[in-house]
């Protein structure tokens, strides 16, 4: 179940950045970004009523993910803009 998370949350990223300047258009929107934690808030709590609490494993795993993601992602881009600035 973990590797469910972890390649759900990957592919999901590769997805949503062939899509990168439409997807931060719409992210910028406080609706949409309310909206998006309701969703993810509902779903994940009508699939432990539907699975079971085992789904809490994909959902850790899936939002582990993402946060190292993030992580690699910013230190590269602090890497890369005080590179630039020597």
């Amino acid at each position: 179940m973990a590797l469910t998370g972890i390649l759900g949350t990957l592919g999901l990223e590769v997805v949503l950045s062939l899509k990168q300047p439409l997807v931060r258009a719409m992210w910028d929107e406080t609706a949409v970004q309310a909206a998006a934690v309701g969703a993810a808030i509902i779903a994940v709590a009508v699939s432990v009523a539907v699975v079971g609490p085992s789904i809490l494993v994909v959902v850790f795993f899936g939002t582990v993910t993402y946060l190292l993601l993030l992580s690699a992602v910013e230190f590269r881009a602090r890497r890369t803009a005080d590179s630039n600035d020597s």
